[in-house]
């Protein structure tokens, strides 16, 4: 995978079914893994197959990932079956 460097500026856009839905401008993280939780948090919402076009313009690199984006069922409002027996 690519390399980043904490001092390095990563433009991330984020593209759903030929739509943009963000453009993000990140910097102080060391890994892709780090960007990707990053984005995670910060997108809220979004929900399906996403395209993600990082661009790091210090070194000069752009990679294209696939992201699946979704929601995490949380307790107060997932369903619940009742029964009698």
């Amino acid at each position: 995978m690519k390399r980043i460097n904490s001092s390095d500026v990563i433009i991330a856009s984020l593209t759903q079914r030929g739509r943009n839905v963000a453009n993000l401008r990140i910097s102080g993280l060391s890994d892709i893994s780090q960007v990707i939780d990053y984005i995670r948090r910060t997108i809220r919402g979004l929900i399906g197959m996403t395209s993600l076009r990082l661009r790091n313009g210090s070194q000069g690199w752009v990679t294209e990932l696939s992201l699946m984006f979704g929601t995490v069922a949380d307790h107060a409002t997932a369903a619940h079956q009742l029964s009698l027996f």
